[in-house]
């Protein structure tokens, strides 16, 4: 439906498709030339209002008036300080990996669904690594279950991937941040090498709807680093 809608306003000039962004992105596709409306870091009044205003053709006057610049100055250089600028990094970091690991338990239920439906059809006995598993059976899989692992693949292509990618951005792009939060070096290498392996590897094997790289890479995710990225939030706050 919206393709439909997208075909008769390609620029979005006469509105009627809207995206919204609510979490940290870049639109892909044919939603990437289109002005889209960001709610992100908004509360929930602000959120509200800038909706309203962007689903209308009108142009909404602010309910208060504009800061004094000389304070936007103000806070725009404590963004300078370093505590400050790490916090704001941290607080999109968390952000990220709460939504990496939703898709991810999302994809775990998905892929112990094929694999149950896998087994149950074809009477397999034994177990397998999940990559192994699904490149030895890929072929075998009925449309049922080829639907299932196109879901799983395209949560790994459109959503892990980008996201993983912004993660290991924040952190290179802030290397003070890994010497508050030790474990971030941690984090960074499991990105690097599951990126490595997504280019290298996920890309060109069409059997695998997902990617691991703990057990054999030896770079697991580390366990508890939202809990630390949440303490260091939490006592920068207090400073």
């Amino acid at each position: 439906e919206w393709t439909s809608v997208f075909v008769d306003d390609p620029q979005g000039e006469k509105r009627k498709l809207l995206p919204v962004r609510v979490a940290i992105c870049d639109p892909p596709g044919l939603l990437k030339p289109i002005v889209y409306c960001d709610l992100v870091g908004l509360n929930s009044s602000e959120a509200k209002e800038k909706l309203l205003g962007a689903a209308s053709n009108e142009r909404i006057k602010p309910n208060t008036s504009p800061a004094f610049p000389g304070l936007a100055i103000i806070e725009k250089n404590a963004l300078a300080v370093p505590g400050h600028s790490n916090l704001s990094v941290a607080k999109q970091l968390l952000d990220i990996l709460r939504t990496t690991f939703t898709t991810f338990v999302s994809q775990a239920k998905i892929r112990n669904q094929l694999e149950k439906l896998i087994v149950s059809r074809l009477h397999i006995k034994g177990k397998l690594q999940y990559e192994d598993f699904f490149f030895k059976y890929y072929n075998d899989m009925n449309a049922e279950e080829r639907s299932l692992h196109s879901i799983m693949r395209s949560y790994t292509s459109d959503i892990l991937s980008e996201y993983n990618r912004n993660s290991l951005s924040l952190i290179e792009e802030h290397p003070s941040l890994k010497k508050e939060i030790t474990r971030l070096k941690e984090l960074e290498g499991h990105l690097i090498v599951w990126l490595n392996k997504y280019e290298r590897v996920f890309k060109i094997t069409p059997s695998l709807p997902l990617l691991y790289v703990g057990v054999l890479e030896n770079v697991p995710f580390p366990k508890g680093i939202e809990d630390d990225l949440e303490v260091y939030i939490h006592k920068t706050l207090l400073i």
